[in-house]
């Protein structure tokens, strides 16, 4: 995008370098390979790292109906899904976003190299060389977009933050964003392959930093889903992990009051029912089994259910405490948490203050979103932005 941006304003010379033996991998990975290209109702709130402010700044120099109207232009129609409002290509083909993007890199005469990798880069008066493993390349601006160190077999292996490192650059430090989490509960890992609908929350030192509506996966070693991915960074921060505590409520539009309501109307009402009868009207079987389990005793009706067995019952439905015990780190990881902070870039240009000529993009920036079409937003946006500001700057 940063390529296309510079392009469109009418740059010349515009080399592309990809370290990939297949560019635009992530992409075709995303959104189970359809593409989450946006967020048709973005809010600024679901971005982390930097000030919400300062994001703002950027992503509405390019924003999502901006980025939707390039799409169409570039031959991507596209549609909103609910409840979400994520925006997807209508042909459901990640591959039509990359074409559409490798067509208009062609269409404005960019050469484009890959794979090649980019080993250093310094600056001899205005112009920064570039040493890459096919040889050296110099210009008078560079950006760079190379990414995190999500996915990294994908070519964005966080090589060029040792780079940006040794010339002096500040870096938030880097961690795992959007992964799967791992739990020590072996029951839980009965369940692998079962999805539910819950609310999921986190707190740290006992105060409430997220409170979120999604889908849960349980895996053969811990949990995963949409709402367990926007919810693992507090778990990749060793020193977070050590005062943070995951919940989960299997009834996400009931509070405890409300469930232990429905609990004692249908005591009142069905006495006879068995416990695992009425646990199956609202969750799966196998879920129900392993929270009856918990509960140390085998099946009865839920008319001589004791107090205190009622009250943990309650409990594991609307405060279900799993046992964190790691996570799947950068290899599952869908972003990077971490990378360089506003305080070292112009956010009106995407350049960095200290190096004259040289802008920033994407992951590398300490900026990441939820699921949802936001960390894709912030990639172009970010990269449309430097693209054109690369421009100015030659021009000026």
């Amino acid at each position: 995008m940063a390529a296309i941006s510079a392009g469109r304003a009418g740059a010349k010379n515009v080399l592309l370098l990809d370290a990939s033996e297949r560019p635009g991998t992530k992409i075709l990975m995303s959104g189970g390979g359809r593409c989450n290209i946006t967020n048709a109702e973005m809010d600024f709130r679901n971005f982390r790292g930097e000030s919400v402010n300062g994001i703002k700044k950027v992503i509405l120099q390019f924003p999502p109906d901006k980025v939707v109207d390039f799409f169409i232009s570039a031959g991507v129609k596209t549609k909103v899904e609910e409840p979400w409002n994520k925006v997807f290509p209508v042909s459901d083909s990640a591959s039509n976003v990359l074409n559409s993007l490798l067509a208009e890199v062609r269409k404005y005469d960019i050469s484009f190299k890959y794979p090649v990798k980019l080993n250093s880069l310094s600056q001899v008066g205005s112009i920064w060389e570039c040493e890459t493993d096919k040889g050296s390349f110099s210009s008078e601006t560079v950006i760079l977009a190379t990414g995190g160190f999500s996915y990294p077999h994908t070519g964005s292996d966080g090589s060029i933050w040792t780079v940006l490192r040794n010339m002096g650059v500040t870096l938030v430090q880097p961690r795992a964003a959007l992964t799967p989490l791992k739990c020590s509960d072996h029951d839980l890992h009965a369940l692998s392959g079962l999805t539910v609908w819950c609310r999921i929350k986190v707190r740290e030192n006992g105060k409430e930093v997220f409170n979120h509506e999604n889908s849960l996966l349980f895996t053969h070693d811990g949990l995963s889903g949409p709402g367990i991915l926007n919810a693992s960074e507090w778990f990749t921060d060793q020193k977070l992990r050590k005062v943070t505590e995951l919940t989960i409520g299997f009834f996400p539009e009931e509070n405890e009051n409300e469930v232990r309501e429905w609990l004692t109307d249908e005591i009142k009402n069905n006495p006879t029912i068995k416990l695992s009868k009425l646990l199956r009207t609202k969750l799966p079987d196998r879920l129900a089994a392993v929270l009856i389990n918990r509960l140390d005793f085998t099946d009865i009706s839920i008319g001589q259910l004791p107090r205190e067995k009622r009250n943990k019952l309650i409990a594991l439905l609307t405060d279900f405490k799993p046992d964190i015990s790691g996570h799947s780190g950068f290899k599952k990881a869908e972003v990077t948490a971490g990378g360089v902070p506003f305080s070292e870039i112009n956010l009106a240009t995407m350049e960095v203050k200290q190096f004259p000529g040289l802008f920033l993009a994407g992951e590398i920036i300490n900026v990441h979103g939820i699921i949802g079409g936001y960390n894709f937003q912030w990639a172009w946006s970010s990269g449309w932005l430097a693209g054109k500001s690369s421009l100015t700057k030659i021009k000026g």
